[in-house]
């Protein structure tokens, strides 16, 4: 974790110590991975992106700030997820770490949405350290020869939110292949490289695809032209193939597997599949490359024989648990009909693991071992051994103890952290309890370190449960989030704090929902705190929204321009709804009909309408220039207190003919008369694009100097039923509740959809996930009095 020095609230961690003798308490290790994890004091990060066996030198170490000469090795722990983890320390028997000791563990990278990279913690002093077990096992069973391995094609070079449409896959896929007329097959070439060979055995096929398109998809598969496959599937859903190949089609060395799409069913003129992964399984004989090998024994007892190493320079490890690698000896065969076995040996008062082999000519390594289940080993020489991506001292965050609660929890990205004390600082001095937490400490204490949503959640849940009472209110992110964290693009935005993907849409499956990191309570999908986004990705960005929040409050412009709301609706034309009597109905209509005494928009307040095709630009609506003047000029004349838009949208602007756009927005001066945006339309926030530089509608409209202080706006597509109610619940909370703060009123307007929403629909429950609040969920809205 990493606590600036000016963190706002400090976090009390209690740990029990035990003050006599060497060592301290153990590290807290945790049963469930999702739960919250303390990380050791001291600790060390160890960042890995390769799987392998690592280690770390006394130089690597002491650069990293470890006090080598003051700690007691045999102390030394490592944790991955919770878990302590297995290691060898070279030369700790002595009780000091000296000049060539080493640590030597295996560690895996990461595979998440998220990231490839792990983290793993090393600290010292508070108990004996778990080593790796060693054990001499001498050649005792059947010779293997060969082993299955495999070599897998999978790339990620496009991401389809909606195939499929559940929430079990990663949505990512590879290339396509697409087929235009009937019994017009087209086909794809993988190729895969064989290495080691095993000759005279099968091997076997598998792969993942994803149909794109309604009907049916026939593939046929080939290896080296032998056909392997001949099957189908129907409509956009995945299949998986698993398909035997014969010897005879294998070969060392390139191996071309023809995918032929064949696009051959009546009446069927197109057809399209996307590839996810294929992998061909083979068997392998025992032959290292580039110093290393990795392979799978079965169950039973067994002789193994390895060609390709410097066998009085190698290492075996059984990596068949990872959490609990152990060490094997070796013999060596130098092309003698005898086999030499030297168990490991004793140097200079220490196990020498790698030691233990007599050093001679020779080609083969041999070793043997048995087990009940399958084991997996690695064998490798010593200089294969991996350096870590980084080693980063860590600064407890203790995110768990919190003496004096919270009501306003900022979420950073630590890129922003100076911004984000602006504005904690100022809501401190409005007198709510702050606490301004680091994303990264987050991701310490309740995922390991490693970047993930659900870890943000848990942090939630915990601080909504256990923190001092009353609970906090408001939440709010500040950074930037992209759907492409692990940057399989080539231009990919950065992440700073991620959005919560979840399947919300009905159309367009996984999108943003930020309201996910907020429903702490029982297991609806309703917030139980008010939650907003500055989706800032720089530093002039983030301040820019801080001093517009607080000038807001502070130094906005008075005058009547609050009594003023701006109703904008999209035309006729293109269907989904009559959006002209929608916003009619909000500026003009009653809540409780027919004794009509609960308006909407109170009577006190001035309806501006601006109506493509009805108000303006009747004669030629496919324009929108007079109405765009329209909208343009009240915001910066007389102003509105909210800019209220119904109708059609893309992720770039309103309404097919550009009722407004990013340009506009960027050439707004509100002049202090910043106006929130209420955006009943489709993906305006759909914040979540991955590229670099692309912003939303709703992003452009906040981060602009003159545009709103805050939009609520949709990841998602939508339907114009769920929208108005959400409106109205969003009117009635603001204008008849009074409620005081711009959080209060979305989260209010969202129970009331769940209130009122026909039973089983989920299009009312997809508002509530994908509506997503950019602007400070804390903000004070001031209404002219009654």
């Amino acid at each position: 974790m990493i606590r600036h020095p000016r963190l706002l609230l400090m976090m009390l961690l209690s740990l029990a110590m035990i003050t006599a003798g060497l060592l301290g308490s153990p590290a807290p290790a945790l049963a469930d991975p999702g739960s919250h994890w303390p990380p050791p004091e001291p600790a060390f990060k160890i960042l890995v992106d390769e799987t392998g066996v690592y280690r770390l030198t006394y130089d690597d170490l002491a650069s990293a700030g470890l006090p080598l000469d003051a700690l007691d090795p045999r102390t030394l722990q490592l944790f991955n997820q919770a878990q302590e983890i297995a290691i060898l320390v070279e030369g700790e028997q002595d009780g000091q770490f000296d000049r060539g000791d080493a640590i030597i563990f295996y560690g895996e990278a990461a595979d998440t949405r998220y990231t490839d990279t792990n983290v793993y913690w090393l600290t010292y002093g508070h108990a004996t350290g778990l080593r790796m077990t060693e054990r001499d096992d001498q050649p005792q069973g059947a010779l293997l020869t060969h082993a299955a391995a495999q070599a897998r094609y999978h790339e990620n070079y496009i991401y389809i939110s909606n195939l499929p449409l559940n929430e079990k896959h990663d949505h990512w896929y590879g290339p396509s292949i697409q087929a235009a007329g009937q019994n017009n097959p087209k086909q794809r070439i993988i190729t895969l490289a064989l290495d080691a060979l095993a000759p005279e055995q099968d091997g076997h096929l598998t792969g993942l695809f994803a149909g794109n398109v309604t009907g049916v998809h026939h593939l046929r598969i080939l290896v080296n032209n032998v056909l392997i496959y001949d099957g189908s599937w129907e409509d956009r859903t995945l299949h998986q193939v698993d398909a035997p190949i014969p010897a005879r089609a294998l070969k060392e060395g390139d191996n071309q597997v023809q995918l032929v799409l064949l696009n051959d069913t009546p009446d069927q003129v197109f057809d399209m599949i996307y590839i996810d992964w294929v992998q061909i399984e083979y068997p392998r004989r025992l032959v290292a490359r580039d110093g290393h090998l990795t392979f799978e024994s079965p169950a039973g007892a067994w002789t193994y024989r390895i060609e390709g190493l410097t066998p009085s320079d190698a290492s075996i490890f059984d990596i068949t648990h990872p959490a609990r690698v152990a060490l094997l000896g070796a013999s060596i065969e130098p092309n003698l009909p005898f086999t030499n076995y030297l168990p490991m040996m004793q140097t200079q008062g220490a196990i020498a693991p790698f030691g233990g082999i007599e050093r001679r000519r020779a080609e083969i390594l041999e070793f043997g071992d048995s087990g009940s289940s399958p084991r997996r080993y690695l064998v490798l020489d010593r200089g294969q051994f991996l350096t870590p991506k980084q080693i980063l001292p860590d600064v407890p965050s203790h995110l768990t103890e919190h003496a004096q609660g919270a009501d306003y929890i900022l979420i950073t990205h630590r890129d922003f952290w100076s911004q984000a004390q602006t504005l904690a600082n100022y809501r401190a001095g409005q007198g709510l309890r702050v606490a301004l937490v680091d994303v990264q400490d987050i991701y310490d204490e309740f995922n390991g370190g490693l970047m993930s949503s659900e870890a943000i959640r848990d942090f939630l849940a915990y601080a909504y449960a256990h923190w001092p009472s009353p609970a906090p209110r408001f939440v709010l992110l500040m950074g930037d989030g992209a759907y492409d964290m692990r940057h399989y693009l080539g231009d990919s935005a950065p992440t700073f704090i991620p959005p919560f993907l979840t399947h919300v849409d009905k159309f367009l499956g996984e999108v943003a929902a930020d309201n996910r990191y907020v429903t702490v309570v029982g297991d609806d999908h309703l917030p139980d705190m008010a939650i907003g986004r500055f989706p800032v990705n720089t530093q002039a960005e983030a301040q820019r929204m801080v001093n517009k929040t607080i000038a807001y409050e502070t130094q906005a412009a008075s005058g009547d321009w609050r009594r003023h709301v701006l109703f904008v609706a999209d035309d006729l034309e293109g269907g989904g709804g009559d959006f002209y009597a929608l916003s009619d109905e909000l500026a003009d209509g009653y809540a409780d009909p027919p004794a009509n005494t609960i308006k909407f928009l109170p009577t006190s307040y001035d309806p501006i309408k601006v109506y493509l095709g009805e108000t303006c630009d009747r004669d030629n609506p496919d324009v929108a220039d007079e109405c765009r003047d329209e909208i343009v000029n009240t915001l910066e004349g007389s102003g509105a207190l909210l800019l209220n838009y119904i109708g059609h949208a893309t992720k770039r602007y309103w309404a097919e003919e550009r009722l407004l756009d990013q340009t506009a927005l960027a050439a707004l001066h509100t002049q202090g008369q910043w106006p929130i945006t209420l955006a009943m339309s489709c993906v305006d926030g759909f914040f979540h694009e991955s590229q670099q530089g692309v912003k939303s509608f709703a992003e452009a409209n906040v981060l602009a100097a003159g545009g709103s202080i805050a939009s609520w706006s949709a990841t998602s597509l939508g339907l114009v039923n769920p929208h108005q109610m959400l409106e109205k619940g969003f009117f009635l909370a603001m204008f008849h509740d009074r409620l005081p703060t711009l959080g209060e009123v979305t989260r209010s307007a969202k129970l009331y959809v769940d209130e009122n929403a026909p039973q089983g629909s989920s299009r009312y429950q997809e508002v509530i996930d994908a509506y997503i609040l950019f602007g400070d969920p804390a903000l004070k809205i001031t209404l002219p009095v009654h």
